[in-house]
């Protein structure tokens, strides 16, 4: 099991929502409308969950937009069991 308690972000673009999945993408759970980036400035997310799988979902947030994955950085830290 894994603790997760960020993660930063790198794109550029017209936007995008950011979302995470603990139930192998079953439903999805909001973190952050991230606004237009025209540089690769890190964008700090600060979240927390607890789980043994995680999927992160990035979508274009806007009608005709784009963006351009750079990078995702999660820091996360061992934890114990979790029950199911």
């Amino acid at each position: 099991a894994m603790r997760i308690n960020r993660m930063d972000v790198s794109y550029t673009g017209s936007g995008m929502d950011m979302y995470y999945s603990i139930d192998k993408g079953s439903n999805w759970n909001f973190i952050k409308s991230l606004s237009a980036s025209s540089s690769l400035t890190r964008q700090k997310l600060s979240f927390r969950t607890t789980c043994d799988w995680i999927r992160f979902r990035f979508r274009i947030n806007e009608i005709g937009g784009n963006f351009q994955f750079n990078r995702a950085n999660i820091f996360w830290q061992k934890a114990g069991r979790v029950g199911v």
